[in-house]
């Protein structure tokens, strides 16, 4: 358990750095690097990976997959993830306005989209690792071999995967947000997995 911990340590430090570096040389290269894969096919996959974790589709989408499996009689599992990914998401704004760093900007990268709010940690990678991850480990642990389970894996898994990628190529986000989205994510999956099983085993 106290080894989760380790995760906030690298997450920190990344957040006291992005505090007060608007963005890194290494975020810059990155995007331009990533940006330069410009395909109508390549475009359109990454606008349709990042569409889910906008504001008013994910409630639906989180609506959903609580529903989805609590008729697979995964209830607790259900409430668990509901719990998660609010509680994530909240830690992911308050972490926004303590570091109050500004989105990229349109005069040095491509925006596809214009946001309001603060740039670190990526909170589309965040509440991803968060409730993706969860749906991989409940689908392996939980679920018999089926094409319900093979399908939650292979979707969860490439949304975690490629959610990262798809916000520094939408220039919403620096690679460094993208890292402490997974990073602050990831503590908050593995906590989350922790307490479940303490409670499940009890």
């Amino acid at each position: 358990m106290r080894k989760i911990y380790l995760l906030l340590i690298p997450f920190v430090a990344l957040a006291i750095f992005a505090r007060n570096i608007p963005f890194f040389s290494f975020d810059l290269t990155i995007t331009q690097y990533v940006q330069n894969f410009h395909t109508s096919v390549f475009d359109l996959l990454m606008k349709a990976v990042s569409s889910v974790g906008y504001g008013r589709i994910m409630p639906f989408a989180l609506v959903s997959l609580v529903t989805i499996i609590s008729f697979l009689n995964l209830k607790i599992e259900a409430l668990y993830l509901l719990v998660s990914s609010v509680t994530s998401f909240m830690a992911g704004s308050l972490t926004k306005l303590l570091v109050d760093r500004p989105r990229p900007g349109s005069d040095i990268v491509a925006i596809y989209k214009e946001f309001a709010d603060n740039s670190f940690p990526s909170s589309h990678t965040l509440t991803y690792t968060v409730i993706f991850g969860f749906l991989i480990y409940v689908a392996a642990t939980k679920l018999k071999p089926s094409w319900q389970k093979y399908t939650i894996l292979g979707i969860s898994s490439f949304l975690v995967a490629t959610i990262g990628l798809s916000r520094i190529y939408l220039g919403a986000h620096w690679a460094s947000d993208v890292l402490g989205g997974y990073l602050l994510g990831g503590f908050w999956l593995l906590l989350t997995v922790n307490i479940y099983q303490a409670h499940v085993q009890r």
